[in-house]
């Protein structure tokens, strides 16, 4: 037996790169006398495929061989092997003439409509083909005995099938890994067979999810063999021309699982009433900062140069007292530099606001499904029965399926972890009104969650996270499914105490949080910008893709939210007009002065306002007019002066303001951000400093600065 653990890789530079074109070949001796050596691999992914590369493994049994020991026909992978860098071409995985003990395994038809589904390779053109239930004649029931003489609960062939790799990231999303397994005569030998009665009720991912997180224990007090069909002939499938994706096996596991249902309820949803504003007098902004006229004209700015040339009349609104009617069109910036590599991050997503402003007349997506049913796992992860079935509907409507993990919990409601559609998806739904919520705040959070569902429901921009389905109205315990992240802005900063992140990738981070507020802004509100409600996939990736969330205070208007409830959202995060009640109408710049806040702690590294109560926080921002120090000296980012370049200051100064006009609106952030993340790919002598200022880094307005607790 040979075990490949991390220890093996110790002194040595990982990854390990093999080069293009070359070959390496890991090959079990035929003349042992047990039989073919078993090759136990528990280890990180180390070696890393480059183009025309090919990896054999061959004459072995191999066990714990997948990452995570999750199964290799939903992600085919080698624990060892590590993703391919994105273009890769050619890299080839040939696994032949050996045998894989497969920890969980699909019962026989499931298992060949499976393998039957997935599409093969361009590059490996020709069938699939497979047999189940394998004759296991003369084994011997003794776990001391090689593998292959062993009796297992199924045993199933793989004559000839080609797959694109996968592996699973962080929200436990199959993700391609650039490179093609070719499997040839590999016997699949089934450690545990899933029972038909769970892939029934819960589909083959669910049920496959459910047994890889313990949760399926008490779902399955025993799984046991199939029974035993009539003996099935070699079969071949052919694979179906157009199917791509990272990982065709699950594709076929999703068919098989997943039954698309009639909608039959449809959402009435009213009309809000549009607000006008009365134009008010107001100073003027400083000229970096003014926003374009709103007639679909809007200034361009260089990223070279750095200057601003008009591209139509700057039409002055108007301010005689009339009511003002916004046009529907956000200022936009136009970036002559190629954002998709910028600064050697990609920045995803448009720089361009849209032209399409979010109201109360966009209607809701036709695909939308709004009548549901929550199916919920036995038991949830953190020990408490699982809260009903959640919405009571009709048996046709669309299935939600829990798999028992919470993903998090509120003051209204749990977040859990559900698949609907082949996908896994986070679904966010009501605790039970009886002893947990009075009357009033049952209410109220239904009202939140119709809310959330208005507006999150209407939008659409790759910076903000996608409702996939929704039942909240007619029922008592809303649900509202949206699409599934790997983790939070907030467990990136503080997940690793004492490590800050990069200052390419707060650029990187807060440039996707800007373009999602210009696409939101000015009718949108979000209301409570801060770490936990942004949330990202790929963490550790080159380019992460982060998304706003968590629209439960936003409120969809026409320019200004009238409201009784200023003081709404996160303390540390509040802008100055939040905190004072007599205030009844805020801005989209609210958001602004939070962005600002959220940039700050990305560059500092600590909380913002640290061991303050919210009443000290009112006490400093509104009456001493003091504001967050640029740099924080005491904080571990402060002490960098290379992560606040005059332009980064110059954005958080602005943002800062007191006076909500005079800050900058989210699409100049972008603009801001993006010119600082080029600077810093000039040489050092290039770069705006204090002494050589940038020509966006104005003049502002002395603030006065205050230490801050670390603690």
């Amino acid at each position: 037996m040979v075990n490949l653990t991390d220890s093996d890789w110790a002194g040595m530079s990982v990854p390990l790169l093999l080069p293009a074109g070359r070959n390496l070949t890991i090959r079990g001796s035929p003349d042992l006398p047990t039989g073919p050596p078993i090759l136990r691999m528990p280890t990180s992914p180390v070696l890393v495929l480059l183009d025309n590369c090919t990896l054999v493994v061959e004459g072995v049994v191999l066990e714990y061989f997948v990452q995570r020991n999750t199964n290799f026909f939903r992600t085919p992978s080698l624990s060892f092997l590590d993703r391919s860098p994105d273009g890769t071409q050619g890299a080839l995985v040939v696994t032949r003439n050996l045998a894989a003990i497969n920890a969980l395994c699909l019962p026989s038809e499931t298992w060949e409509a499976n393998v039957a589904a997935a599409a093969r390779p361009a590059a490996l053109p020709g069938v699939q083909r497979f047999q189940s239930n394998i004759d296991q004649g003369g084994c011997v029931n003794d776990a001391f005995v090689p593998p292959l003489k062993r009796c297992w609960l199924a045993r199933y062939l793989v004559i000839d099938t080609a797959t694109p790799g996968a592996q699973l990231n962080a929200a436990g999303n199959p993700v391609g890994s650039n490179h093609v397994f070719l499997l040839l005569n590999v016997t699949v030998l089934c450690t545990v067979v899933l029972e038909r009665s769970c892939v029934a009720s819960l589909g083959p991912l669910g049920c496959l999810l459910l047994f890889e997180r313990g949760v399926a224990g008490r779902l399955l007090p025993g799984a046991t063999s199939p029974a035993p069909p009539a003996a099935s002939a070699f079969t071949a499938a052919g694979g179906g021309g157009g199917r791509s994706g990272p990982s065709p096996m699950l594709t076929g596991c999703i068919v098989g699982g997943v039954v698309l249902l009639v909608l039959l309820l449809a959402l009435s949803g009213l009309l809000l009433r549009r607000r006008w504003l009365r134009a008010q007098p107001s100073p003027p902004p400083p000229k970096y900062l003014r926003e374009s006229s709103r007639d679909g004209t809007a200034p361009s700015a260089s990223i070279e140069s750095g200057t601003v040339n008009p591209r139509g009349s700057d039409e002055e609104e108007k301010e005689d007292g009339r009511e003002l009617q916004e046009k529907g069109m956000a200022p936009f910036v136009s970036i002559t530099s190629d954002l998709g590599t910028l600064g050697g991050l990609a920045i995803q997503g448009s720089v361009f606001a849209t032209a399409d402003v979010i109201s109360d007349l966009t209607p809701l997506p036709a695909e939308l499904a709004v009548a549901l049913r929550v199916e919920a796992s036995a038991g949830c992860s953190d020990g408490r029965e699982a809260e009903g079935t959640g919405p009571s509907v009709d048996d046709a409507a669309p299935v939600v399926r829990l798999t028992g993990l919470v993903l998090g919990k509120g003051s209204y409601g749990r977040v859990y972890e559900g698949t609907y559609q082949g996908r896994l998806v986070a679904v966010k739904q009501l605790l039970e009104g009886q002893g947990e919520l009075s009357p009033g705040a049952t209410r109220e959070a239904q009202e939140t969650y119709l809310q959330e569902l208005q507006v999150l429901g209407r939008c659409d921009h790759p910076n903000i996270v996608k409702v996939l389905a929704a039942c909240v109205v007619d029922t008592a315990r809303p649900v509202i499914v949206l699409e599934r992240m790997d983790t939070s802005l907030d467990k990136m900063l503080y997940g690793s105490p004492g490590t800050l992140l990069p200052l390419r990738l707060v650029l990187h981070i807060a440039i996707q949080i800007a373009q999602g507020l210009s696409y939101l802004h000015p009718t949108i509100l979000h209301r409570d910008l801060k770490p936990a409600n942004v949330v990202v996939s790929d963490p550790q990736g080159e380019a992460p893709l982060v998304k706003l969330s968590d629209f439960g205070l936003s409120r969809l208007r026409h320019s200004v939210l009238r409201t009784d409830r200023p003081e709404a959202g996160t303390p540390a995060y509040m802008s100055p007009e939040c905190f004072d009640l007599n205030c009844d109408a805020i801005t989209h710049r609210t958001d602004c002065y939070s962005f600002g806040v959220l940039l700050w702690e990305m560059l500092a590294g600590v909380h913002p306002w640290a061991g303050m109560t919210a009443v000290q926080i009112a006490y400093e921002v509104v009456l001493l007019d003091h504001r967050l120090p640029i740099p924080p000296l005491r904080a571990p980012g402060g002490s960098e002066p290379e992560r606040w370049p005059p332009r980064l200051r110059s954005l958080l100064t602005a943002c800062f303001e007191r006076d909500p006009r005079r800050r900058p609106a989210a699409a100049e952030a972008v603009k801001a951000l993006a010119l600082a993340l080029e600077d810093l790919d000039r040489p050092p002598s290039l770069r705006p400093s204090a002494e050589r200022p940038s020509p966006s880094a104005l003049e502002q307005p002395q603030i006065v600065l205050i230490p801050i607790s670390t603690e």
